[in-house]
């Protein structure tokens, strides 16, 4: 046992933590605690990674549109590049 199970001595009535007795009722409301702090951590975690999911999803689109934009800039200068020659003849 490690943690709190090997600080816990279960009796009839109350338990024993560290040293610190506790009423059957405290214990359970402790318990109770303890599940709504573990649902309450499986929610964020699953939230964190739908979270993840969608900034890599925005991420992708990001560099599709850095890329284009790119393209675009390019074909741009070369058609300013192409009237600044026509000026010149």
């Amino acid at each position: 046992m490690t943690g709190l199970a090997s600080a816990l001595i279960v009796t009839h009535t109350y338990i024993t933590v560290v040293g610190h007795v506790m009423e059957q009722s405290e214990v359970q409301a402790l318990a109770d605690k303890l599940d709504k702090l573990i649902e309450r951590c499986e929610k964020l975690e699953k939230d964190n990674a739908l979270l993840r999911e969608l900034q890599d999803d925005w991420n992708r689109e990001r560099a599709q549109l850095m890329h284009k934009n790119d393209l675009a800039k390019n074909k741009i200068e070369a058609m300013i590049g192409r009237l600044r020659a026509l000026e010149h003849h």
